[in-house]
């Protein structure tokens, strides 16, 4: 159940986040006018097959006995039905969103990492980040989980489980061809740092950040197995937003980051053609690999809109929202 969380661990939490950076918030952007009419209104925008448990998608499957496998990072809509209901007032979505947040949480082990999951790094990786900005979102909206401690507790477990050598290592390893996952881990980590005041886990974000600048090529292409793809620049540039949001103006880190933002947004706009739909030629992933339940990975609409928007709001550069809006147009989600 969600409620006001009691004043002296309010406090405590907010203190944890510490002041907001001059700028946006994470709400601040999760309320921008066009995610709520687009995404937010329609909540199966944003997440699908959900079982009455909170396993989502593959998840479900599992549980029914007909897949094989499951995968941590599928829990992490959650995090994103969260932000919904707390950018749109919809406590209804915010428990659902917890629901299935829960699932997840109760696979967590002692060690932090989430035994028996599939891809134990990067799918933790995408989990951690979706965990830490639910809390930071709900802090920020001044309405926490009553057990919101014991929840930055269990992120920064998890986070520290993705730094131990042995995962890391391999996960690192395995992480090269693909820019996202460097953004990935920065926001997880720096969003956590900045919910746990953990500096060890703020300078490892840092590290991630600065891997995921130093990948761009000079044309704004963040390579996925050695070339552009539409879906994966747009999920890389959207965490990186959400880093950027971890860091004070002052930060030296921040300004690099924006460009690189910048420089990434302006090649994916290259693939969104004028009536809003997004050109797939030459993408390295999108319609050639299959995701986690089978299917096959087409354009995410969702993920480009949001980086876009994000974009937009972090650089003040209404280029990339006019563009979110003729995606949103063409998809027919606002007149």
């Amino acid at each position: 159940m969600i409620r006001t969380f009691q004043a002296s661990a309010f406090v405590l939490i907010a203190a944890l986040c510490g002041p907001h950076q001059n700028g946006p918030t994470l709400l601040d952007v999760a309320k921008d006018r066009l995610l709520v009419r687009a995404l937010y209104s329609h909540p199966d925008r944003i997440v699908s097959h959900v079982a009455p448990s909170g396993a989502v998608g593959a998840n479900a499957k599992y549980e029914q006995g007909s897949a094989s496998r499951w995968f941590i990072e599928v829990q992490r809509y959650g995090a994103d039905l969260v932000q919904a209901g707390c950018a749109s007032n919809h406590p209804d979505e915010v428990e659902q969103g917890w629901k299935i947040l829960g699932w997840g949480l109760g696979k967590q082990g002692s060690d932090g990492g989430f035994p028996g999951t599939g891809d134990p790094f990067h799918s933790t990786s995408f989990f951690v980040e979706g965990l830490a900005r639910a809390l930071i979102l709900q802090n920020e909206a001044r309405n926490e989980p009553a057990n919101a401690l014991e929840l930055a507790q269990k992120v920064k477990r998890a986070a520290h489980f993705l730094l131990a050598p042995e995962v890391r290592d391999r996960g690192v390893e395995h992480n090269r061809p693909y820019t996202h996952r460097q953004w990935l881990l920065a926001a997880a980590l720096g969003e956590t740092a900045k919910l746990t005041r953990d500096r060890e886990l703020a300078q490892e974000a840092a590290s991630f950040a600065r891997e995921g600048i130093d990948c761009q090529r000079p044309d704004g292409i963040d390579p996925e197995k050695g070339g552009g793809d539409v879906n994966y620049q747009a999920l890389g540039l959207l965490e990186a937003g959400r880093y950027a949001l971890t860091l004070a103006n002052s930060d030296p880190l921040r300004s690099p980051v924006l460009d690189a933002i910048r420089k990434g947004l302006d090649w994916e706009l290259t693939k969104v053609e004028g009536a809003g739909d997004v050109d797939v030629d030459g993408s390295t992933r999108t319609q050639h690999e299959h995701g986690r339940g089978g299917e096959l990975k087409t354009v995410d609409y969702k993920i480009i809109v949001q980086a876009l928007t994000m974009g937009s709001d972090l650089t003040g550069d209404t280029k990339y929202k006019s563009a979110a809006e003729r995606i949103c147009r063409g998809r027919g989600w606002v007149e």
